[in-house]
């Protein structure tokens, strides 16, 4: 079934969705998944750090909970009982035929007098009143049945998502190391925030800007397409440290040059100047 466009991937990024937006829900869907081969635009990531990716996620996402076919079924039938009951209630009692109109189209005569006999029979009839009796409190019930599973079904799947987010928060560092950020987005999921859609869940992948070796206390880093002295980007080091670097003055983009690898993490890089 084809997904609505994401509005949470960028177009610089990589999505992998878990779960599409969809217009219609596929009530057969028996579970989700994440095992899909790796993608083209994955391509430099190493095949064992995809693996392992998959081996994390995929577990969990199995785990998401879809509306089952019970529960669209209940569903039903609460609509259906309110439709009954909607139309019990809109029932009238007959009123005094007293519209000019009316008593133009019935006229006077035996049959006349006897259909108004007839319809305020019906409406002094109190046969309805068991009828309600039994339906609302079904209504009821079905209502506050839908409501709990799916309020139940919506917690459960914020924790699943947080298990996801920290899961790649420990991955992050391995496929950092290897030129490339995650990041777990969602949206509607939570609930009655859908819209008439499903909720969209999806591992996003940005490429950082590669990095070689120069010395052990050193490396080299290319400059950004767009880069202008002064701005800062991320790089990752050989060691697996994220590092926010600065363009020297003297750099164009696209264009080599030497920076230190700092001790702490958090620490900008100094940077020497372009190479050629």
């Amino acid at each position: 079934m084809g997904g609505i466009q994401s509005s949470v991937v960028h177009s610089d990024e990589i999505g992998i969705h878990i779960q599409k937006i969809e217009y219609f829900a596929n009530p057969l869907m028996s579970n989700l998944r994440f095992n899909e081969p790796k993608p083209h635009a994955l391509n430099s990531l190493a095949d064992d750090a995809w693996a392992g990716l998959q081996l994390r996620i995929d577990p969990l996402a199995q785990k998401i909970a879809l509306p089952s076919r019970s529960m669209y079924g209940l569903a039903f039938l609460t609509l259906t009982s309110g439709a009954v009951l909607v139309n019990i209630l809109r029932a009238k009692p007959a009123k005094d035929y007293e519209d000019d109109d009316l008593d133009e189209y019935l006229g006077s005569g035996p049959s006349a007098d006897r259909f108004r006999e007839e319809e305020a029979a019906q409406a002094e009839d109190p046969s309805l009143f068991p009828i309600i009796l039994v339906v609302l409190p079904v209504f009821l019930g079905l209502t506050a049945l839908t409501v709990a599973a799916a309020v139940q079904m919506s917690r459960a799947n914020e924790r699943i998502d947080e298990s996801i987010h920290i899961a790649l928060n420990e991955i992050q560092p391995r496929l950092a190391f290897q030129g490339f950020a995650v990041e777990y987005r969602t949206q509607h999921t939570g609930l009655c925030q859908s819209c008439g859609t499903t909720p969209e869940r999806v591992i996003v992948f940005r490429q950082l800007f590669g990095v070689s070796n120069l010395t052990s206390d050193k490396m080299v880093v290319n400059a950004p397409n767009d880069a202008r002295p002064g701005m800062q980007f991320s790089v990752v080091a050989p060691n697996g440290m994220l590092m926010q670097v600065t363009v020297p003055e003297n750099v164009q983009p696209n264009q080599e040059f030497m920076v230190n690898i700092p001790v702490s993490q958090h620490q900008t890089v100094a940077a020497f100047g372009n190479l050629t």
